[in-house]
């Protein structure tokens, strides 16, 4: 992993501005913005429709990916409700696995043991990611 400040976005207005590119304004100015600090991602702004918007770092992607360190690998993704509370909580999860300085291996085996143990869920029906 590369220093977290190149994972960081210039400022946390930045951020919020990338991260509401994800969806339509309709949607995306009454989201949940999450933006990513040294203790992982918060909430930044609350929202009113129970849409998620953030911007994904690279070790969103698959632990065997290629860039799965790279930080210039950004991207916004907006989560609708169904997403937010059954997909999103696992790449948060990651997220704290990474800044904490886990290994791309030790990530997979927790995830794989957390799938076992059910602590992370399947995607629940209707899930859906805008990126």
């Amino acid at each position: 992993m590369a220093p977290l400040a190149q994972y960081l976005s210039p400022t946390q207005a930045d951020e919020i501005a990338l991260a509401r590119t994800a969806a339509p304004p309709a949607i995306s100015q009454d989201a949940d913005i999450l933006t990513l600090g040294a203790k992982g991602y918060e909430t930044a702004v609350k929202c009113k429709n129970g849409f998620v918007c953030l911007v994904e770092r690279a070790w969103f992607d698959a632990v065997d990916s290629p860039n799965f360190w790279n930080p210039k690998n950004r991207a916004p993704d907006c989560y609708n409700p169904a997403a937010a509370r059954s997909v999103l909580p696992t790449f948060l999860k990651r997220t704290g696995c990474v800044l904490a300085g886990l290994s791309k291996a030790e990530i997979a085996a927790r995830t794989k043991a957390a799938v076992a143990a059910h602590e992370i869920p399947p995607p629940e029906i209707g899930s859906m990611i805008h990126t």
